[in-house]
C-alpha cells in the first residue's frame, strides 16, 4: 500500500494548473497532460490531450477533461481512459456515478442541446432546449441530472426531472450535491434544496466564494476585510471572526470548513468558531478533501491532513 504520512510534505514529482481528487485518486491537469496520483504521490497513468486550458469535472471515480468551447472531451478513471470527440463545442459537462456523462453544446434551431452519453461512451440520447440556454450541468447522488438554465429575458431556472424551478432574478454562480438534495450558490447567497426540487432553506449574503459538501460555507468580503458565514442546523448561520490574513482556497470536510491561507490552514466548525490553525499554509496553492482527510498541494509536494 502506498503510505500517506500525516502532516508531513512528501515529494510529488509532477505540475498542474488544475487538480481534482476523485475517489483515492489526485488528477492533476496542464496543457496537453492530465496525470493521475496517489495520494502518496506516485504516478499512476498519465494521458497525453490535445487540452490547452483544462477543466477537471469529478463524480465517484470518473473525471471529465476538456477547454470550454473546444471539441475533445477526455473521460478517465483508474481502469480506463477513452476520448469522444464534441463536434459543435463544449460548453458544459459532467460526469455520472456510474460512469455515464453529459455534454452542453449547441445545435441548430436550439439555444442549448444537451447530450447524456452511457457509461461506455456510444451513441447518446439528444435533447435540445428552444426557450433557454444551459449554463451548466450536474449529475445527483441518485443519478439524476440538474442543469441551471437562463432565459433570453434572463431568468433563471433550474432544470430536474422534467420539472422547472424558477429563480427569476437570481443568477446561478454554481450548484454541487446536498445531502438528499442539492445546493445552489446565487448572486445573494445560498439556496438548499431536497430531492424534490424544494428549497428546505437559505443562507444570504453576498459571497465572493463558496464550499459546500456535509457543510456549507460563504466566503465574504466585510468592511475591508473577509469572514466566513457557515451554515448550521435548521437554516441558521454563524459568521466568523474577521479571517487574519487573505484567504486563497477553501473546502468543507465532514463538518468542518478549511480555509488556506498564505500562511495556515484554519479550520472551523459550524459555529463559525475556530477549531484548528496549522502552519501549512507557506508554499501551498491547493486545498482538496479526501474522507475525512485534507490533502495540501504545493509545488511538486503533497500533504495530508487529517480532520479525525
Amino acid at each position: 500500500m502506498d503510505p500517506v504520512p500525516e502532516d508531513c510534505w512528501i515529494t510529488f514529482h509532477g505540475s498542474g494548473n488544475r487538480f481534482m481528487m476523485c475517489g483515492s485518486v489526485l488528477y492533476a491537469a496542464e496543457p496537453e497532460i492530465v496525470r493521475a496520483y496517489s495520494r502518496g504521490g506516485k504516478l499512476l497513468f498519465e494521458q497525453e490531450t490535445t487540452l490547452e486550458d483544462p477543466v477537471l469535472k469529478a463524480c465517484g471515480s470518473n473525471v471529465l477533461a476538456y477547454d470550454p468551447g473546444k471539441t475533445a472531451l477526455y473521460c478517465l478513471n483508474e481502469n480506463t481512459r477513452r476520448d469522444v470527440e464534441v463536434p459543435a463545442g463544449i460548453l458544459a459537462a459532467s460526469p455520472g456515478p456510474d460512469g455515464r456523462f453529459a455534454v452542453c453544446t449547441t445545435g441548430s434551431g436550439y439555444y442549448s442541446m444537451v447530450l447524456e452519453y452511457p457509461a461506455d461512451g456510444s451513441d447518446p440520447i439528444r435533447s435540445g432546449f428552444v426557450d433557454c440556454c444551459v449554463a451548466d450541468l450536474l449529475y445527483l447522488n441518485d443519478g439524476r441530472l440538474l442543469m441551471s438554465c437562463v432565459s433570453p429575458d434572463g431568468d433563471w431556472s433550474l432544470r430536474l426531472s422534467g420539472e422547472v424551478i424558477p429563480l427569476d432574478s437570481l443568477l446561478i454562480l454554481d450548484m454541487a450535491p446536498w445531502r438528499d438534495g442539492f445546493s445552489v450558490w446565487t448572486d445573494e447567497g445560498i439556496l438548499f434544496f431536497d430531492e424534490h426540487g424544494q428549497i428546505t432553506g437559505t443562507m444570504p449574503g453576498e459571497g465572493i466564494d463558496w464550499a459546500c459538501g456535509d457543510g456549507a460555507a460563504l466566503l465574504m468580503y466585510d468592511d475591508g476585510g473577509f469572514r466566513l458565514r457557515i451554515a448550521g442546523d435548521n437554516g441558521s448561520f454563524s459568521d466568523t471572526e474577521r479571517l487574519p490574513r487573505r484567504p486563497l482556497k477553501l473546502t468543507v470536510c465532514e463538518d468542518y470548513v478549511c480555509l488556506l491561507d498564505r500562511q495556515c490552514l484554519l479550520i472551523y466548525d459550524e459555529k463559525g468558531a475556530l477549531r484548528g490553525n496549522y502552519p501549512f499554509g507557506s508554499g501551498a496553492s491547493e486545498i482538496l478533501t479526501w474522507a475525512n482527510s485534507l490533502l495540501l498541494i504545493g509545488p511538486e509536494r503533497l500533504l495530508s491532513h487529517w480532520i479525525s
